[in-house]
């Protein structure tokens, strides 16, 4: 195995334009796997990483101190072409590199042994199989190269399969062109509403038999079970949800965890426990004890070590984690959404939906960050950077509205307040105190626009409370008259959608009072006073009705 370390001042990868990963002050590892390398020799440059001593003490002597001690951070980075040969012609040749189902293996092990060995937060990764683009500022020329299997002398050279002696036509050979992990997809739809697709990758390479059950399952291509079901998920909903733990579905027979059937009879043996649960958004298998795998499956939305060596490990969601973390969220009774989430559609993905399962897309507003802040990898997630992707949010959800688009508004405008809402309590030193008065604004803000496209999609519930929520927070947020005038108005027309008119006249009358001078309002009056009157009237005569 050979590793390249680079400390840098900061680095980052990007992949078809987005940032998946940086760090600040730590290093840069490049590692490639040979066709011999174990985990064993993964675990041993993880330790030569960590224990190097890379940077000066304080007394400005080098070499004393390592990245642990600095509490640096680590960018590892797989790069299959440090094993790339120039003996003939022109062009490069990767003979020496692992295929691919043993570097992922490998390369995986070597990333996760990082990041248990130090601190997770402080190791990032790239993509494994993707073309990066990786950017660094060096610190100094500190540049090593570490190869675990250095030959005694050169082995012979494998003959290129081509007619051009001279070497000039030979192709490089891409092992990871060779073998690929298979990828799935499930359509989701939550209630009536369609939420999106959730990508798989699944580890054919390690745990082979799970991962066929699931792909297999995935298409349909098994038929009809013992059950006298057909072996697939489409159909089948997520029955349990448990927020800061996993989303669990695939059963396909009963509908709530107690079906369920595998694609080689009912049950069968776990395959093995190499994986590990340490991260969010891992596909592992769900059971009720020792080697009694189906169908059902669970995905985790953080890292939940408790259930390793007991459930095994055999893909991860590459895409539509927003989705996961929609669920995640959803309302609850027993565990079981209150709302189906059913798995209208899935398959497997193939050709360019393969090569194109990683990529998120944007939605018409451009939107590019990620649903839910935990996820957020880009940069260190501060206050000052929470209140200006909040602040993005909220013109997405602007331009939402201004198209149309009233639902997708509400979504922007809410996940704005998600963002804001990792900082509830704001320092007030000096550092602090403007981006905390301006985030206080901006939360008033979201809330009260949520209210008003809530009111108008007739989500008269929803309205109420964001109207309400905006109203608590409106003097601390220094709101004008005229907004919170807006607010009580917001929240009066959510009631009057409920017939509680009566209410709707004590909200209506104190926007009055902050904007006298607002037609809307008065008209809004006058017009909740006939129905309150009308109702009245109704009222007497249905009485006298029935006493006549």
């Amino acid at each position: 195995m050979k590793i390249v370390i680079q400390r840098v001042k900061s680095a980052s990868v990007t992949v078809d334009e987005e940032l998946i990963s940086s760090i600040g002050r730590g290093l840069l590892v490049f590692a490639g796997i040979g066709h011999d390398d174990t985990e064993k020799e993964a675990e041993n440059l993880v330790n030569k990483v960590l224990k190097a001593k890379f940077w000066p003490d304080e007394d400005g002597k080098p070499w004393k101190k390592n990245v642990q001690d600095i509490e640096g951070e680590v960018l590892c980075v797989s790069q299959f072409t440090l094993y790339g040969k120039m003996k003939k012609g022109n062009k490069p040749d990767f003979h020496d590199a692992a295929k691919p189902e043993i570097a992922r293996r490998v390369y995986d092990h070597f990333y996760n042994k990082m990041s248990s060995s130090y601190k997770p937060e402080r190791v990032k990764n790239g993509v494994f199989q993707a073309m990066m683009e990786v950017e660094l500022k060096n610190d100094g020329p500190v540049t090593i190269e570490i190869n675990t299997n250095l030959p005694k002398k050169e082995p012979k050279e494998p003959k290129a399969d081509t007619n051009d002696e001279s070497g000039e036509g030979d192709e490089p050979i891409n092992p990871m062109a060779t073998s690929q992990r298979s990828r799935v997809f499930f359509d989701i739809k939550i209630g009536q509403q369609e939420a999106g697709r959730i990508a798989f990758e699944l580890f054919d390479d390690v745990v082979p038999k799970t991962a066929d059950n699931f792909r297999a399952l995935c298409t349909g291509e098994k038929g009809i079970g013992q059950q006298g079901k057909p072996l697939t998920y489409k159909g089948s909903i997520f029955h349990r949800v448990i927020k800061q733990f996993m989303i669990q579905g695939g059963d396909f027979t009963a509908f709530n965890g107690t079906g369920g059937e595998s694609i080689y009879g009912e049950k069968f043996p776990d395959e093995n426990f190499e994986l590990k649960h340490d991260r969010p958004f891992l596909l592992s298998m769900a059971n009720s004890g020792p080697g009694t795998n189906g169908s059902q499956f669970f995905v985790t939305t953080v890292a939940t070590p408790h259930l390793d060596n007991k459930h095994v490990v055999f893909g991860e969601v590459i895409n539509g984690k927003s989705i996961v973390r929609k669920i995640e969220n959803m309302a609850t009774a027993s565990d079981k959404p209150k709302t189906d989430v059913t798995v209208v559609n899935c398959g497997e993905l193939k050709g360019e939906d393969y090569e194109n399962a990683h990529k998120r897309v944007q939605d018409a507003t451009g939107d590019p960050y990620e649903d839910f802040p935990e996820d957020h990898q880009a940069e260190e997630l501060t206050a000052p950077l929470a209140f200006k992707i909040a602040s993005d949010l909220k013109g997405f959800g602007n331009t939402a509205f201004k198209s149309g688009d009233l639902q997708l508004g509400i979504e922007k405008y809410q996940k704005g307040l998600r963002y804001l809402n990792e900082f509830p309590e704001t320092g007030e030193d000096d550092e602090n105190k403007e981006v905390a008065e301006q985030m206080k604004s901006l939360r008033f803000t979201l809330h009260s626009n949520s209210s008003l496209l809530a009111n108008k999609v007739a989500n008269f519930n929803d309205a109420q409370k964001w109207a309400g929520y905006a109203l608590q927070i409106a003097d601390a947020a220094k709101a004008k008259d005229a907004d919170k005038a807006k607010a009580y108005y917001r929240r009066a027309v959510a009631l009057i959608g409920q017939k509680e008119e009566d209410s709707a006249l004590k909200d209506l009358q104190a926007a009055l009072k902050l904007a006298p001078n607002d037609v809307a309002i008065t008209n809004e009056i006058n017009k909740v006073k006939k129905a309150v009157k009308d109702r009245e009237a109704k009222d007497r005569k249905a009485a006298q009705k029935f006493f006549s």
